[in-house]
């Protein structure tokens, strides 16, 4: 999962289930300025694997002076 972000931002990376139920927090921290990439290991919060299908990433970033991003995608896993 990529991302860029212009300044340095607090950054907020979650993964949902179609249900809309937060499964795991991949990011939660402040990031420099940059390209960034992470892997999700299709485990949830708990280390529990989760199965095969739709997933949603959003992807927050709070670059300060009311500059603030969202994104939802989504992903499908397939073990």
């Amino acid at each position: 999962i990529g991302y860029a972000i212009p300044v340095n931002s607090k950054v907020l990376v979650e993964v949902y289930n179609l249900l809309g139920q937060k499964v795991n927090t991949l990011v939660n921290e402040e990031k420099p300025a940059g390209y960034r990439s992470i892997q999700w290991n299709g485990r949830d919060d708990h280390g529990l694997s989760l199965s095969s299908g739709v997933y949603f990433v959003r992807i927050s970033a709070d670059g300060g002076l009311n500059k603030s991003f969202n994104s939802v995608r989504k992903l499908m896993m397939l073990k």
